[in-house]
């Protein structure tokens, strides 16, 4: 998915990541972020393990990085055709079991 429709989502109305300056240094985070994120699931998948991100409880009741899983499942279900071939693959699929 290119950035031209992710970023959109991310920003919502307020933000104009192809015509704002203002917003070049978080496109430019987001990006790092996005390519940080795909480097560990290439990573993971390639040495035969899942990927277990740290989950951290928040006054003892919820994790802290439910919001951010939402927000990743809801971004897999804009693209879900690009992501069957992963959540089907038996050896590297296991790589989003602590998402879905």
């Amino acid at each position: 998915m290119p950035p031209s429709e992710y970023l959109p989502l991310i920003g919502g109305k307020d933000i104009d990541f192809a015509a704002d300056e203002r917003a070049e240094p978080m496109r430019v985070l987001l990006m790092r972020h996005w390519n940080t994120i795909v480097d560990r699931f290439v990573r993971a998948g390639e040495q035969g393990y899942a990927f277990d991100p740290i989950v951290l409880q928040h006054d003892g009741r919820t994790a802290r990085a439910n919001d951010w899983v939402v927000r990743f499942t809801y971004g897999m279900q804009i693209r879900m055709d690009g992501w069957r071939p992963l959540t089907e693959d038996k050896k590297n699929g296991g790589v989003l079991a602590p998402f879905l």
